[in-house]
């Protein structure tokens, strides 16, 4: 692909993670101000998906697709939160943006990967329980398919400071801002601030909206996680042009009803996440050096 030889338009900023960690709204917040361009399009992936499809970066490419719309923002970025966990994407984002200041949203991983699995089911790709989908999570990673690292990635993308030295070794710790889901939800405007100061643009102040983070639980859920089960064995078929019994399946499921809310996780499976996680978090925690705000209640 080719394009005209001009000045390409590129992030100096982008929003790497983490998933189900408050990047939409985070998205959606700076979005707003007057001296952002961000795509309307959230996770456009170029980094994942386009260079794992061919294994090159073309920037004139990605400029021509996203962000010939930017006038004179002194602010350009972008959202992609499968940035923060693929393993390829540091040494990437360090040889083709190396200005570029990197944010992260951290959520306390083990609501987080409930979150995760709860947006799996939505998706119509996950019918297993959640306590079934933990135990099988280790064999569906092993597995080396992409898809399957996307999706069933419940408690893997859970280990912050594993991905955060991948970046370290490529990027100056002044270089990353680490927020917590925690304070982006309880002190919006203080977050908000702070990323501005952070952007070296101007101050704004909080649109009116709530915080939303957003719940999607089919009812009812056993019809759905059924019709999952269905299609995820129809594609593990050889049948010829599978879309056509696929599609029917995925069309009666954008019927089902949706609550918006996620059930409570049950007490012993938190608390077999929150042991899990105790010493990662920890590290996480004396890396920011502040007190732990994840420690079980």
């Amino acid at each position: 692909m080719t394009h005209p030889q001009t000045t390409l338009k590129l992030p100096n900023f982008i929003v790497i993670g983490a998933m189900r960690g408050g990047t939409t709204f985070l998205h959606r917040l700076l979005s707003q101000h007057p001296q952002i361009f961000m795509p309307r399009k959230k996770e456009l992936l170029y980094f994942t998906n386009v260079y794992s499809a061919n294994g090159t970066i073309d920037l004139a490419d990605y400029s021509a697709r996203y962000f010939t719309e930017a006038t004179d923002q002194p602010a350009i970025g972008e959202a992609s939160p499968a940035y923060l966990y693929r393993e390829w994407v540091p040494e990437l984002l360090r040889t083709h943006l190396p200005d570029a200041k990197l944010i992260l949203s951290l959520r306390n991983p083990t609501d987080r990967a409930y979150s995760h699995y709860w947006w799996s089911v939505s998706k119509g790709e996950e019918y297993l329980s959640f306590e079934a989908a933990l135990a099988q999570e280790p064999a569906r990673l092993a597995t080396g398919v992409f898809r399957d690292r996307d999706i069933y990635s419940y408690t893997d993308r859970g280990y912050y400071m594993q991905q955060i030295a991948r970046y370290l070794e490529y990027f100056p710790r002044e270089q990353l801002n680490i927020i917590l889901f925690d304070d982006l939800r309880a002190h919006t405007q203080t977050m908000l601030d702070d990323l501005c100061a952070f952007l070296e643009i101007d101050p704004m102040t909080v649109p009116p909206e709530t915080f939303k983070n957003s719940g999607d639980t089919p009812t009812p859920e056993r019809l759905y996680r059924g019709l999952t089960q269905v299609r995820k064995r129809i594609r593990r078929t050889s049948l010829p042009q599978q879309w056509r019994l696929i599609n029917p399946i995925k069309r009666l499921q954008a019927q089902i009803p949706r609550t918006g809310q996620q059930p409570p996780m049950r007490p012993a499976t938190r608390a077999l996440l929150e042991a899990r996680f105790a010493e990662p978090n920890q590290a996480l925690f004396d890396f920011l050096e502040r007190p732990n705000l994840w420690l079980p209640e």
